[in-house]
């Protein structure tokens, strides 16, 4: 298990970075940078117990070129090696009592590797602010290869978590109609994308005949663990 704590300086106004969360193109900005494809799978908007609007959505990363060696990937339930980032955050507020919430969930090991996050902002000045994450690492039950996953994750979180403010500022100053909140929405909760069905990409079981192929599948899910950090 491990736990560490992220804080980068960002050239934009705390509202102006929480603001891009709203923008789809944003999301498929950062994707493109670690050569994954973008796709919503749902989202929602309600209020939380204090009367802050929030958004909730799940969110499927596909890589653009698979990273686990073919002669493995018979082990996935999905061949493209896709795996979900699901988020919940607050619109209006980005302080570290109302931080975002993050899960990646893998498309393989979901039940033996655990990755959560929270991200807020602290504001510096009207055109500065602190990126700040805390994440969550849990391997269980890859015998021999745990602490090296945990540690693989960290690496790639902590290089997606710094060059996140760069990559952030570059997107508003192309788009700056994107750095700008909406206006409060009507306390009226909506959903979008087709169904509130959730995609599920459950991996099948294995078993201690599995352990010895263990090890590369479960680099295969440090890396892609890592990239994910970028999205959220």
């Amino acid at each position: 298990m491990r736990d560490f704590e992220t804080r980068h300086l960002c050239e934009l106004s705390a509202e102006q970075f929480w603001a891009l969360r709203a923008d789809l193109s944003y999301d498929q900005y950062i994707a493109d940078f670690d050569k994954q494809v973008f796709q919503l799978c749902w989202l929602k908007e309600e209020a939380d117990a204090e009367g802050h609007p929030c958004v909730e959505r799940e969110v499927r990363l596909t890589f653009r070129e698979n990273p686990v060696p073919k002669a493995l990937r018979g082990m996935l339930k999905d061949p493209e090696f896709a795996f979900l980032v699901r988020a919940r955050w607050r619109t209006h507020v980005w302080d570290e009592a109302h931080a975002m919430e993050v899960e990646t969930i893998l498309p393989v090991f979901s039940d033996r590797i655990k990755i959560t996050a929270r991200q807020w902002a602290e504001p510096v000045s009207p055109a500065q602010c602190y990126v700040c994450s805390r994440v969550h690492i849990e391997v269980s039950r890859l015998p021999g290869v745990a602490g090296v996953v945990e540690k693989g994750v960290e690496k790639g979180m902590r290089d997606a978590y710094l060059a996140l403010p760069a990559r952030a500022t570059e997107y508003a100053r192309t788009n700056p109609h994107s750095a700008v909140l909406p206006p409060l929405p009507t306390p009226a909760g909506r959903a979008v994308g087709g169904s509130a069905a959730k995609l599920a990409l459950a991996t099948p079981a294995a078993d201690d005949a599995d352990i010895a192929a263990d090890a590369d599948a479960a680099d295969a899910a440090a890396a892609a663990a890592a990239a994910a950090a970028a999205a959220a």
